[in-house]
């Protein structure tokens, strides 16, 4: 995507913006586990935010970054 100079927002705006993508993630994200059920955040980045929203609602879960969290054997799990 393409955006002009001229129109990029601030830091702060930029700040803003992202943060309203937690929110918005968590509503979705929480309500498709199933009871029992494992989840997996894939290329969660350096931080497991999708792993540990799920984790503090009573929903066990991994991550897996090739980056970050490099940890092939939380892949082989079903």
């Amino acid at each position: 995507m393409f955006v002009p100079p001229g129109q990029w927002l601030d830091a702060a705006s930029q700040g803003g913006e992202y943060d309203l993508h937690l929110p918005r993630l968590a509503v979705s994200l929480l309500a498709r586990p199933k009871p029992g059920g494992d989840g997996l955040a894939v290329d969660c980045g350096p931080g497991p935010t999708c792993s540990q929203m799920l984790q503090e609602t009573g929903h066990p879960a991994s991550f897996y970054d090739r980056f970050y969290a490099d940890d092939g054997a939380v892949l082989s799990r079903s």
